[in-house]
């Protein structure tokens, strides 16, 4: 994880609430990004392979990862699901029902939404 560095070690506004990122390219990344630097914990979801495509974006530094993904990946934990198959969908729903959670995703949270209450779904 990229972290950013936090004033006089105080936590921020948003420390305690989890989010669950599932955007890619510029617009989610950016915003999940804002949101851990308020403090958020941003579980980044990303598929398999080569990972979120910013990671490739631009000229690699010593980590391979771009400098966009220098940025754009900062404050955030990084895990590899698959989401196009029923494995990953269930993956996607445990993460979502985690306490307490804020969900930034691409898609639409159907049989999620139904079992928790607490989902924020937010399209960017």
């Amino acid at each position: 994880m990229i972290q950013a560095t936090k004033l006089d070690g105080v936590a921020g506004p948003l420390s305690g609430i989890r989010v669950i990122e599932l955007g890619q390219v510029i617009a989610g990344p950016f915003c999940a990004q804002m949101l851990g630097d308020l403090g958020a914990e941003v579980i980044k979801v990303e598929p398999p392979g080569k990972g979120d495509v910013l990671r490739q974006w631009g000229h690699a530094d010593v980590t391979g990862d771009s400098l966009w993904w220098s940025v754009a990946g900062r404050n955030k934990r990084s895990i590899t699901v698959d989401l196009r198959t029923p494995g990953g969908q269930h993956m996607r729903c445990r993460l979502h029902m985690a306490d307490p959670v804020r969900g930034m995703a691409g898609g639409g949270d159907g049989e999620c939404q139904l079992q928790g209450g607490g989902i924020i779904h937010a399209r960017f």
